[in-house]
């Protein structure tokens, strides 16, 4: 058997650590973006860790952070995907959790310039069906995750008026 012969089958479980740790940041950083994640909300994930960059953490900590980000977009990761969740599959429409709903409602009130509780429901539910064509219980985690984004981005102005 040559050499050759010897390396023509791949096999995962011989990939060298740099490169699992090179494709665990490109994982975390796309999912970054699928997101929509500004970078003071990802390094505000980040310390939840104790870090400053992905590429300071653990092989374990990326693994956990990349399965985080998984569920939060809405994604699965394939329990046969080997050494970590890096194969994804079709996502399931999952609902945003009481958190980010909570998180919306609280920062469009201080955001929102309409009078009294009912109006402001009715000004939210037409600012999420302009942006995503839908109202606030049927937006998935992801759509919640971007819209919670933009609402900060909208509070940071409000804040800097």
């Amino acid at each position: 058997m040559t050499k050759r012969d010897a390396n023509a089958g791949y096999n995962p479980a011989q990939r060298t650590k740099s490169a699992v740790t090179k494709e665990q940041i490109k994982q975390i950083h796309t999912l970054k973006g699928r997101l929509g994640w500004d970078d003071d909300f990802y390094r505000m994930v980040l310390s939840k860790y104790g870090v400053e960059s992905s590429k300071q953490m653990s092989y374990s900590q990326r693994n956990r952070l990349i399965v985080e980000m998984m569920k939060a977009s809405g994604l699965r990761s394939d329990a046969n995907a080997g050494y970590y969740p890096a194969q994804w599959t079709k996502p399931e429409v999952v609902k945003p959790t009481k958190a980010q709903v909570y998180a919306i409602v609280a920062i469009w009130g201080r955001v929102s310039r309409a009078e009294g509780n009912e109006a402001k429901k009715a000004a939210l539910d037409s600012f999420i069906d302009k942006k995503f064509g839908k109202t606030l219980t049927t937006l998935t985690r992801a759509e919640a995750s971007k819209v919670i984004v933009i609402l900060k981005k909208m509070e940071e102005q409000y804040e800097k008026k």
